[in-house]
């Protein structure tokens, strides 16, 4: 039995405009994704210690020491665009649907 998956209620929420074809591929994907998970779940997990990362590797870190920055000048004599002595970047909003 296949699950069901409302394929156009999920394109929806990621704002995705798609075709038939691309509805039916995406239906194929989430189908072998669900079944790939309902295989994992079968997995006997029992005597596994849960864990935040798959390795024992430890991030090292570095003392902080603050250092000189980017003079305003120079930062700016590379900037695309500014204005008022700032970075001027294009609006991430416009051309949302």
């Amino acid at each position: 039995m296949k699950p069901e998956i409302d394929v156009e209620h999920i394109a929806r929420l990621a704002k995705l405009m798609l075709t038939e074809k691309e509805k039916e591929e995406l239906q194929s994907h989430l189908e072998r994704m669900l079944e790939f998970v309902k295989i994992l779940e079968e997995v006997d997990v029992s005597d596994v210690e849960p864990m935040a990362y798959p390795h024992d590797a430890s991030q090292r870190m570095e003392k902080d020491h603050p250092r000189p920055g980017l003079p305003r000048d120079e930062a700016l004599r590379i900037a695309p665009e500014e204005s008022f002595f700032l970075y001027k970047v294009p609006s991430p909003l416009k051309d949302i649907r």
